[in-house]
Formats: structure tokens, sequence, C-alpha cells
């Protein structure tokens, strides 16, 4: 960080990282009473299991994502503020969440079987597809 101008500015060859939200409750709406849900197919699964599974393989294959358990009840206004760069969905959200004009392109919604089985490989084929070419 320059000290003169508070700027902070990045190295040659060095990206910014981007931002991963995990969102696992569905959005809020008038009349559905707001218990936590962490999904009809958790069984042992939590949401902070397949986070760090992910975050496991990211750092693995040394991605530049940075990825954090959503914890604003699905606000896809409010995750874009902070500057979400890509929302993934647990299953049974596909429909259940409002995306509030967060780009269609930058939701991955997952499927049962990847998520209860912490099988990443697909999150990991969809972010890289995100990247741009090197």
């Amino acid at each position: 960080m320059n000290s003169e101008t508070g700027v902070s500015r990045l190295e040659p060859g060095i990206t910014m990282e981007k931002h991963i939200y995990f969102v696992f409750q569905p959005t809020p709406i008038l009349g559905r009473f707001p218990l936590p849900d962490n999904g009809i197919y958790s069984g042992h699964v939590t949401p902070e299991n397949f986070v760090n599974a992910l975050n496991r393989e990211i750092n693995a294959r040394h991605l530049p994502w940075t990825l954090t358990l959503d914890n604003t009840e699905s606000d896809a206004e409010e995750l874009q503020k902070r500057g979400a760069d890509v929302l993934i969905c647990a299953p049974g959200l596909k429909y259940r969440f409002i995306r509030n004009g967060f780009p269609k392109h930058k939701i991955i919604h997952l499927e049962v079987f990847p998520y209860v089985a912490l099988d990443v490989d697909s999150v990991i084929q969809k972010l890289q597809a995100l990247l741009p070419e090197r």
C-alpha cells in the first residue's frame, strides 16, 4: 500500500482473489416461518462440511478464490455489495433463492449427490470455466 495515497497496488503477475459465497438457506419470503433450513438433503453433511471440502480443493489447486459461508440470510443484493463474484447454492434452493439481479451464469446450483458425498469436482470445473484464460 502506498503510504502517501492510501492506494493498494498489485505487483505484476499477482491476481486479486475472487469471492464465492455458499448460500444454504432460502431467501426469506413474507409468510414463510424463518427457521434455519439446512436443506432437506443435509443428513450428516452441514454447510460447513461442504465449504471446508471445497476450500481444501481450491487451496490444493491454487485457484484465486476465497470461499465464505453466507451470513446474510440469502440476500443477493447484500452479497453483491460485499463483492461476491460467484454464489454456490445448496441443493433445494434452485427455486427458493431470489437472485435480485445477480448474474444467473455466476450462480452454481448444487445437485444432491455431489453435496452429500462432498464431491467438489463439478464445482471446481464450473469455477475454472469462469476464470479468464491464463
